[in-house]
């Protein structure tokens, strides 16, 4: 989410990675987002020689992070993706990633429940 406005810009189902050192969540896809016409260069930073259009809301106008075009060998892996800063936006959980066994005397209509959800630490050590 935004954390100015609160809307959804994107959701775990689209997370490619987590880049601590730069403070970045990187997904291949983003709603409510508009990439800003203006093509800017990465200065002092471990993606420093990198260009890339400012992502922001499309709602409140927030500068939410970055959509790279050029990248280094560093950077390479955000290459026309969305790198959202950390700080500009909120993550939540809407459940657990497990399986579990439904109680028969409950009627559903799937025997089965699988709730998903976005563990950043866990994505941070699968990288």
């Amino acid at each position: 989410q935004c954390a100015k406005c609160r809307s959804i810009v994107s959701d775990s189902s689209c997370n490619v990675l987590i880049n601590d050192a730069l403070h970045l969540i990187v997904t291949e896809r983003a709603n409510n987002t508009t990439i800003e016409n203006q093509l800017k260069l990465a200065i002092g930073q471990l993606d420093e020689g990198s260009s890339y259009f400012e992502i922001s809301c499309s709602f409140c106008h927030a500068i939410l992070g970055r959509s790279y075009k050029s990248t280094t060998d560093y950077s390479d892996a955000y290459r026309d993706r969305f790198a959202f800063d950390m700080d500009k936006v909120t993550t939540y959980t809407l459940g657990s990633c497990t399986q579990s066994r439904r109680d028969d005397s409950i009627p559903s209509q799937s025997s089965n429940a699988i709730l998903l959800s976005f563990d950043a630490d866990r994505a941070r050590n699968d990288t």
